[in-house]
């Protein structure tokens, strides 16, 4: 015989937010994706991807780097053999 109409009630709900916390805290500590927009960073490879240069002249051009900074970089991963 159950008491209070017994059952499992609204335990489903705790169960369910346990749940929806444990993604929720699983994303928040994973960081962000390495192919947000489509960009793989080519982590782990010990390449850079290649884009190195390609992301000095996107940033040169927005005005973000100076022309003498963005040589001076170019001309480092040059040396690093990027």
């Amino acid at each position: 015989m159950m008491v209070n109409g017994g059952g499992t009630g609204p335990m489903w709900i705790f169960g369910l937010r346990w749940f929806v916390g444990v993604v929720v805290l699983g994303q928040a500590f994973s960081g962000p994706s390495a192919h947000i927009n489509g960009c793989d960073s080519g982590r782990g490879t010990g390449s850079g991807g290649g884009r190195g240069p390609t992301i000095l002249e996107e940033r040169r051009t927005r005005g973000e780097l100076s022309t003498d900074a963005y040589r001076e970089r170019l001309r480092a991963l040059k040396e690093d053999g990027r």
